[in-house]
């Protein structure tokens, strides 16, 4: 078994995923298609209103997303063993839009990557 067997096989849950929500796209396009009408001077319009997206849609967008974020907290879990030699708990892949935050200390890149980038090298982290 390879160390990021689990991150590959969410990768490909997420593909899946994403296949679906083309799907189910593809098929709502359809339906809009046919619920468009045009007038002499182009001007398009849906007399009986847009139609309505597919129900399980965001919750398939839903899924994959979870199952690529799942996949990448395995590349850190696995950084982390690669770089110290053992298991590190509670590590995550960290999303941020600021790298500190002046108003909350515990907001940000840099205070989050303390608690779940612990055991990873400078490298690894990107500093």
């Amino acid at each position: 078994m390879h160390p990021l067997d689990g991150a590959r096989l969410r990768f490909e849950r997420a593909d899946r995923h994403l296949a679906e929500a083309d799907d189910l796209i593809r098929q709502w396009s359809v339906s809009c298609k046919d619920g468009v009408v045009s007038d002499h001077e182009g001007k398009i319009s849906f007399p009986n209103g847009w139609p309505s997206i597919p129900r399980t849609l965001p919750v398939v967008i839903s899924d994959a997303i979870h199952n690529l974020r799942a996949a990448l907290d395995y590349v850190v879990y696995e950084l982390a063993i690669l770089d110290t030699g053992q298991e590190q708990d509670r590590t995550q892949f960290i999303i941020e839009d600021v790298k500190a935050d002046p108003r909350d200390p515990q907001r940000g890149f840099d205070p989050r990557s303390k608690r779940h980038l612990r055991g990873l090298s400078a490298a690894h982290v990107g500093h």
